[in-house]
């Protein structure tokens, strides 16, 4: 009897997951969502096919603080280990690292979000409670050195006084030399955590990084494509999350198939909507599938807001698939049936 043929292994399925908005809102869990990620993990030591990151633009708070918080919220290591996730500060950070877009930010970002820049000799580190006005001499020069500007959500520093101070970098006030506008991401708004005033189930939205990047770049005459943008949805972050899983931009397709990527989010825009550095940047041996949650700053409406991937290929690729939940989507996807509240 001849040897039966052997078994073609299957894809491997990529999941980007969001946190905030997604995965828990401000410091509360999403409905299930705990017991959804612990379903994920069975089904993936059972022999499921797919590796997880969790994949945050979250700015207002250092790694090491929203790994903290999280464990608050009694999502355990073993759900969400430190090491698979992935954070646009994570991103900003290694740019410094690996370019020249400048060693001497003007941080303007929350206390915690600075952590990770600590060890830049010429970082200055904005503080809420100290106005540019109190400054002395020394701290005068160097603020007025920098070579770059970092704006994450940052509520105490999004003021004036320091807004100002971008700006004059920015239009040459403080020299000539180039200074590099960088954003963690460019959300227009965010829905704080916690319950709002008079008993509401949800706070009001407030502005994001978004609004004041391009308050900066049309005070200063700059173009918008000039701004380095390190968190989604640009297409170089989620690659980066990628290669972290082990993916490789230089695979090539097998008989088995393509490989999936899950991108799973509560903002149309900003987690969804792919950036792209030019017209043949995402990969052809991915099928891109997006999710969008109706939890977080997610608006009836939002559906329209996703953006085609205008180089996926067939219509199927950019099918988008609408959610309740977090959790509802994980019933889909591990029933095979994630498809079925697509729009």
């Amino acid at each position: 009897m001849p040897p039966s043929a052997p078994r073609l292994a299957r894809a491997m399925k990529y999941l980007l997951l969001d946190l905030n908005g997604t995965i828990h809102v401000g410091d509360t869990p999403t409905p299930g969502a705990l017991a959804a990620l612990e379903r994920l993990q069975k089904a993936s030591q059972g022999g499921e096919k797919f590796k997880v990151r969790f994949c945050s633009n979250s700015s207002k708070e250092s790694s090491s603080s929203l790994i903290a918080r999280l464990r608050s919220m009694s999502f355990p290591a073993a759900l969400i280990p430190p090491e698979d996730v992935f954070t646009s500060l994570d991103a900003a950070r290694r740019l410094f690292a690996s370019t020249s877009n400048g060693s001497a930010p003007l941080l303007l970002l929350s206390q915690s979000a600075q952590e990770p820049f600590q060890d830049l000799p010429g970082a200055f580190h904005a503080k809420a409670d100290r106005l540019p006005s109190e400054l002395n001499v020394e701290e005068q020069q160097k603020l007025r050195a920098c070579d770059a500007i970092v704006i994450g959500l940052a509520p105490g520093l999004m003021r004036y006084e320091w807004l100002d101070e971008a700006f004059r970098l920015l239009s040459g006030e403080y020299g000539s030399k180039t200074v590099r506008l960088i954003g963690t991401h460019r959300a227009l708004y965010h829905r704080p955590g916690g319950k709002g005033k008079d008993g509401a189930q949800k706070q009001p939205l407030s502005l994001g990084p978004g609004a004041f990047l391009a308050a900066l770049e049309e005070g200063a005459g700059l173009s918008r494509e000039n701004t380095v943008t390190v968190g989604k949805p640009q297409w170089t972050f989620f690659e980066e999350c990628l290669k972290g899983m082990g993916w490789s931009s230089d695979a090539k397709v097998g008989a088995n198939g393509k490989d999936e990527v899950w991108i799973v989010g509560d903002d149309a825009t900003q987690d969804l909507s792919i950036l792209k550095a030019g017209p043949d940047s995402l990969p052809a041996d991915l099928n891109i599938k997006r999710a969008l949650v109706k939890t977080g700053k997610y608006r009836d409406g939002d559906e329209g807001k996703v953006t085609p991937l205008e180089n996926q290929g067939a219509a199927e690729h950019n099918k988008l698939v609408v959610s309740e939940s977090f959790a509802a989507w994980v019933d889909g996807f591990l029933s095979g049936q994630e498809d079925i509240a697509s729009t």
